[in-house]
């Protein structure tokens, strides 16, 4: 649920601060949210009963692949029914979705099992360590991924957050 929040926060603001339509901004978040299950469905494999994280999606360098794979797809399909107004459009939301994906990554940089540090190899780096259910950690990150949303709502609808005298 947090990787979600927070991916579907950073893609909308990419898209709000970039100049994206509606259509490229729903597209962005939609592909932004899709991306964390992607990374997590197909980002596992059983030790056991543990599930361990593999450098397929846990990786800067295969996560960018990844996202690539989502951004092309979703492109094409959503490009040929005309929600992009131009192929701008496009590349912003190729952005959005990388920028999401790699989100995921620095959300589970700080957990205990951290990330790959590339495809071939088998080290993995972390900074803090936080337990993968650490309330507070989990809280805190959905509120900057819910913030970031809200910024990008506001930004979309011209409405000032603050209004200064």
């Amino acid at each position: 649920m947090t990787h979600v929040i927070v991916g579907a926060g950073v893609a909308a603001f990419v898209a709000a601060y970039t100049g994206c339509s509606i259509g490229c901004m729903a597209v962005s978040i939609a592909a932004g949210a899709a991306a964390q299950g992607l990374v997590d469905q197909f980002g596992h494999e059983s030790v056991g009963v543990i599930p361990r994280r593999i450098a397929v999606t846990h990786s800067p360098d295969g996560a960018t692949i990844l996202s690539l794979l989502l951004w092309v797809g979703t492109a094409i399909v959503f490009y040929q029914v005309g929600v992009f107004a131009s192929l701008a459009e496009v590349l912003v939301m190729g952005l959005a979705v990388w920028l999401a994906v790699m989100s995921h990554l620095v959300l589970d940089l700080v957990t205990e099992g951290g990330i790959y540090v590339s495809l071939r190899s088998s080290r993995r780096v972390k900074l803090f360590g936080f337990p993968y259910n650490n309330v507070m950690a989990n809280r805190m990150a959905q509120f900057i991924g819910m913030a970031l949303l809200v910024v990008a709502m506001a930004k979309v609808a011209s409405v000032p957050l603050f209004q200064l005298p």
